[in-house]
């Protein structure tokens, strides 16, 4: 595969990725989901960034076609990028 296509595809996989985070946080700008202002606001801080990575970051892929290069925020909740998305092992 060519870089230009591994540079697409990258971007592709980060947008896909922020999107589901972004619809996974909606719940918390609900304006009955029980949170403070302050958290409130951590929420709306941390979706701008989310739709910034595009903007601010580099993606790139390894050779196992795994996303790299990309600093991801942490969520008020304390979690960050696509491995919030797993399940919690209890």
């Amino acid at each position: 595969m060519s870089s230009l296509i591994n540079d697409e595809l990258a971007v592709e996989i980060l947008r896909n990725y922020r999107n589901i985070l972004l619809k996974r946080s909606d719940k918390y700008l609900l304006q009955d989901f029980p949170n403070s202002e302050d958290k409130k606001q951590e929420w709306i801080t941390y979706r701008q960034i989310l739709r910034d990575l595009t903007k601010n970051q580099t993606p790139t892929l390894s050779t196992d076609g795994v996303i790299e290069n990309i600093v991801w925020p942490l969520d008020p909740n304390g979690n960050s990028g696509p491995d919030s998305l797993l399940p919690n092992p209890e």
